[in-house]
């Protein structure tokens, strides 16, 4: 009502992600996105998605996936940690660790090693080859399944995904090789 002019498209061909993330990403839509073809080709790489079970386990996860994307040759300009909550994120931590200036980047988001921590929000139409998602700790979240479909499609190539153990049995998680 506000733009009564506004036009609306439906997404039916996606550009940006591989099938396996693509199909990931539109799993959390609950049907409402549903892309008719992919035009990246598929690099038989699955999103990962690690469970943990308290704050410490996502910091080891999270540091450990940021390690793992660097032996594969992803580097950390190339990467985003993206949260799905505005305060007391995982990336406070890896901030704590790698900025030289923590206040400073704990609100602007960008490292001086060009790693990008902010949260799902912020980072809205962007996009980078390595994302991993934080803070999938509440499924009661409001627009929880906005918020995964949103970071998911950030993801031009590798996806992870760091779930509560509480909470990935109340997700939509559909893959590749599981969506029929």
């Amino acid at each position: 009502s506000w733009i009564p002019d506004m036009a609306f498209f439906a997404l039916s061909k996606n550009c940006r992600n591989t099938p396996r993330v693509a199909c990931l990403g539109s799993g959390f839509t609950n049907g409402l996105v549903r892309y008719r073809s992919v035009l990246r080709s598929d690099d038989m790489v699955e999103p990962r998605i690690l469970t943990y079970g308290n704050s410490k386990e996502q910091t080891d996860l999270l540091l450990r996936a940021l390690s793992e994307y660097k032996k594969q040759g992803i580097e950390l300009q190339e990467t985003s940690v993206l949260s799905c909550k505005p305060k007391g994120s995982a990336f406070q931590e890896v901030i704590a660790l790698f900025s030289a200036n923590p206040e400073r980047d704990l609100h602007g988001g960008r490292l001086d090693n060009g790693l990008i921590c902010t949260t799902i929000r912020k980072f809205k139409g962007l996009e980078r080859y390595g994302v991993i998602v934080t803070d999938i700790d509440n499924s009661e979240q409001k627009n929880l399944s906005e918020l995964l479909y949103i970071a998911s499609t950030r993801a031009i190539g590798q996806l992870t995904l760091l779930v509560h153990k509480d909470v990935i049995g109340q997700i939509t998680i559909r893959t590749l090789s599981n969506a029929a």
